[in-house]
Parts: C-alpha cells; sequence; structure tokens
C-alpha cells in the first residue's frame, strides 16, 4: 500500500479561519473543529474528491476517485478516517472498479457506491479496508449518481450509450430492480460532454437524484437536447419536468424542504442563483430560467452547489456549500421559513478548493469534502469539519 500523509493544517491557522464565526463558549477540541488535506508521496497520483459519511465511531468514511494507467477512467479511492480526520486505511481500487459515481450510501449499517462501465454494486468492509463487488445492477450502464430512498431501495442515474438515454433506475429494499425509466436525450454528441464528465477532464455536469418528502422522486439528468430536473411518481412514471437550457443553464442542486416548497441553486451561462425557498409545481412542465432568485456573483462559472436542511438551536435552516471565483469555498445560512439570509462563510485559504460533500454530524456541526489544488499543480482530498458553535454563529445565533 502507498504510503499516504495526512497534512495537518496548524491549530493556530485553523483557528485564523474560524473565528470570525465561532462561539466564545464552546470548548475547542481536535474532533469538532479541523482540516485536513490528505496528501501523496506520489506527485504524479491525482485524485478527486466524490462523497463522504459519517461512521458510527464518529469518524469519516470518504469515497474519492484516482487516476490509474490502465483506463481512462478513474477507479474508486476510499479513505476510512478516526473521529479527527487522521487516516485509518486508505484503498486504491484496480481497474475492474472504474468510474465511481458520487454518492456513499448507507444500508441496513452497511456502506455502497455503484461504479463500473456496468453498474456494480459495490460493498465497503470497514474492518479490511476493501471494498468487494456485491451485485451486478442489470440495465445499468455508466452510473452518473445515486442515493438511498426511504424504504431502504436505492434510486440510481445512468447513461446508456447504445441507446442515447438517460436511464433513472429504482430498486426495493432487497437491492432488486423494481422498476427503470428511460428517457431519449435526443443529441448526437451528447456522449461527450457526459465522458468530459466522467474522466474529469472537462466541466462536471450537475447529475444528482433524491426522493420526495411524501413520495417519487427526482434527478437531473439529460433528456431531450438539454439537462433537465425530472420529477417521478414511486412507480418510475414521470410526472413533471422543468428543462434547462442545453448545457448552459440547469438546476445545479436541491433540496425538497416540504409540499411544493424547495430550496434551490441553478446557474445560466456563468451567472449562478441561489433561491432558499422556492415553489416549484412538480407536475407540470417549466423552466429553470422561470426561477428567480438572488445573483451571487461571487461564485465560479456554473458553480458546484450541495445544499442540507438542518436545525440550529430549534430553528429550520438550509444552508449551501458553493465553489468561488477565488477558489474557496463559501458556505451560505437561510432561514428555511422566510428564506432570509442569516449568514456566510469562507472555507480555504490558497490553495484552491472544489466542494464535493455536505453533511450534518452527530455533534451538530458539518463536514464539508473537497478537492484540493496543491501548489496549483496536485489535486487531493480535503475535509473540513465545523463544530455546533461555527454552526450556531454562521445562523446567527
Amino acid at each position: 500500500m502507498r504510503s499516504l500523509i495526512c497534512r495537518l493544517i496548524q491549530a493556530t491557522l485553523i483557528i485564523s479561519l474560524f473565528v470570525s464565526c465561532s462561539d466564545d463558549a464552546e470548548e475547542v477540541s481536535p474532533e469538532n473543529r479541523f482540516i485536513r488535506v490528505y496528501n501523496d508521496a506520489d506527485f504524479s497520483a491525482t485524485f478527486y474528491a466524490l462523497d463522504v459519511k459519517q461512521t458510527a465511531d464518529n469518524g469519516y468514511l470518504i469515497l474519492g476517485q484516482t487516476r490509474i494507467s490502465e483506463s481512462d477512467f478513474g477507479v474508486a479511492y476510499l479513505l476510512k478516517t478516526d473521529s479527527e480526520g487522521n487516516v485509518i486505511w486508505e484503498y486504491k481500487a484496480d481497474d475492474t472498479t472504474i468510474n465511481p459515481a458520487p454518492s456513499l450510501m448507507e444500508i441496513g449499517g452497511k456502506y455502497y457506491f455503484i461504479c463500473g462501465v456496468n453498474g456494480i454494486l459495490m460493498e465497503i468492509n470497514e474492518t479490511e479496508g476493501t471494498a468487494l463487488p456485491s451485485k451486478v445492477i442489470p440495465g445499468i450502464t455508466y452510473p452518473l449518481h445515486a442515493s438511498t430512498t426511504p424504504d431502504g431501495g436505492i434510486i440510481i442515474l445512468s447513461y446508456n450509450q447504445e441507446n442515447n438515454s438517460t436511464v433513472i433506475s429504482k430498486l426495493n429494499s432487497g437491492l432488486a430492480v423494481s422498476w427503470q425509466s428511460e428517457y431519449v436525450i435526443q443529441e448526437e454528441n451528447s456522449d461527450e460532454p457526459i465522458f468530459d464528465h466522467l474522466i474529469n477532464t472537462e466541466k462536471r455536469l450537475p447529475f444528482f437524484t433524491g426522493s420526495l418528502e411524501e413520495g417519487g422522486y427526482y434527478f437531473n439528468g439529460l433528456s431531450n437536447f438539454t439537462i433537465s430536473l425530472i420529477f417521478v411518481d414511486p412507480s418510475g412514471n414521470q410526472i413533471g419536468l422543468m428543462n434547462g437550457y442545453q448545457m448552459d443553464g440547469a438546476v445545479s442542486s436541491i433540496a425538497h424542504i416540504q409540499g411544493s416548497q424547495f430550496a434551490v441553486s441553478r446557474f445560466t451561462f456563468g451567472t449562478n442563483y441561489i433561491l432558499p425557498t422556492v415553489e416549484i409545481n412538480i407536475n407540470e412542465i417549466s423552466n429553470s430560467e422561470e426561477l428567480d432568485g438572488n445573483i451571487s456573483s461571487e461564485l465560479a462559472y456554473n458553480a458546484d452547489v450541495r445544499i442540507i436542511k438542518k436545525t440550529v438551536n430549534e430553528k429550520n435552516v438550509i444552508i449551501y456549500a458553493a465553489n468561488t471565483k477565488s477558489n474557496q469555498v463559501v458556505l451560505y445560512a437561510y432561514d428555511e421559513e422566510t428564506g432570509e439570509l442569516l449568514g456566510s462563510h469562507h472555507l480555504g485559504f490558497s490553495e484552491g478548493f472544489e466542494v464535493a460533500s455536505l453533511i450534518d454530524t452527530e455533534d451538530e456541526g458539518l463536514a464539508v469534502l473537497c478537492t484540493t489544488n496543491m501548489a496549483g499543480r496536485f489535486n487531493r482530498i480535503s475535509l473540513f469539519k465545523i463544530s455546533k458553535g461555527d454552526v450556531s454563529s454562521l445562523c446567527g445565533e
């Protein structure tokens, strides 16, 4: 196994990064606030962050992607850390485990991810620090995203190159296929941006999946020449559609609040809009350009954005994490009920940071997973742990 160095940013730097949003009464410990950049002795190696989950021991399981010479696609890369972000083990897959979709999924106390050209469901063994095939899922090629569903199943977005189509698949709690629906892309060169996305040669596209609070699902995928947000009922039948504009305008992230209320971000030709509370009729055809919102001029061109719902001191809030033009990651906190901006905070320093995942933590803080560009040359994985007090300050408490 290659040697891996976990570079610890000095405590004085950590304090300087968070002092503007720190709760004076909070006791700082190595577990509730840290920054880790996971360096590698091989300067030719490249790593991209995909997703993170907090594990039962309060450590973190990180899914990433790294390059190998045997394939144009990256292979799965896993890191397991302790509660302070220190590495316990790392695992680099071989060329049978290419193209990991950016989602770690916990089902029945076990962690899974989807990868491969033909939709392989991988099961992670935390004890041994490995990942082994659990099953090949029929009807799935080139998985783009996946997420767990409230019934203990999985919803999977994939690309069928032969049919030039987007496929959405639902697995039940036994991980068998319940249904699959196909959407024709109708674009001759659609595989070019998709494969650029998969092999990280160009801008990654905002593919995602999710579940509606009252039943049914949604996904962002290619359909009819454009990136579209599509809503389906529990049986996979389309009930609504929000069109973007080809690859240049689309919803970039979404969280379902309740009923017809959503938190959304979108972009159009490089301009980013933040909509912390917006009404969307999931039973009609609409266009993302119709969503009014606040322009965020500091965000990067067609920025990567992640959104979570969270309760902070009995207040329901929406938290956004997004890439900025200054190569940092910015956090915005909004009141869920009013849409009022409660606060913002920037993460990062001289090296560039791009957000990959934003999660709640057991201590009521946050964890932000990023891809970091060290010295302008080396892509590495980084993890920010934000304390409960920092989150309270971010939310104006």
